[in-house]
């Protein structure tokens, strides 16, 4: 995940300026309104859907050695969609908040930037369903039931549709 961050960050720091001026003005102040507005209903709805996800594994979870402080790694539920969650938190920050027009190229321009995305996504959903080497390789642990899978899957979707549109809507 921090290198998937770390590659996103290079990215959009080798974004191309526009040849042209455009003629969306960009907001006069760092502090506008729509910055505040954007980043409070991300944080409202990236929380509602980590309490979402908390709720839904709290009755699947068998309380071990593993959850004593100093205890070594053990991976289970609780584990398994707070990473998912957070993978998807952070790359759908890069998605809605990357700026594009004025200033620099639009991300469906950015063509590595676009890649990366899409190979984030593509992992994130790999992780949501069973596909066993993701599974190993991230030191997840398997869902309970396909139906908890599709709850996760389509809160996650939720979860960047809301933060995506919210933005634009806000904008």
């Amino acid at each position: 995940m921090g290198m998937g961050m770390g590659v996103m960050f290079m990215f959009i720091s080798l974004s191309k300026p526009l040849k042209t001026l455009s003629p969306i003005r960009p907001p006069k102040r760092l502090f506008h309104w729509s910055f505040i507005l954007t980043i409070i209903s991300q944080i409202i709805i990236h929380f509602s859907t980590l309490f979402y996800f908390i709720s839904l594994a709290e009755p699947h979870i068998v309380k071990d050695e593993s959850f004593k402080p100093d205890a070594d790694f053990k991976p289970n539920l609780k584990n398994t969609v707070v990473y998912i969650f957070n993978m998807t938190c952070m790359t759908t920050n890069f998605f809605v908040n990357y700026e594009g027009p004025p200033l620099t190229e639009s991300i469906t321009e950015n063509a590595k930037l676009k890649k990366v995305l899409m190979a984030l996504y593509g992992i994130i959903i790999a992780s949501a369903l069973d596909v066993e080497i993701v599974w190993e390789y991230l030191e997840l642990v398997p869902f309970p039931t396909e139906d908890f899978c599709y709850k996760i899957l389509l809160a996650l979707a939720l979860n960047v549709g809301l933060c995506y549109y919210s933005s634009k809507f806000i904008k």
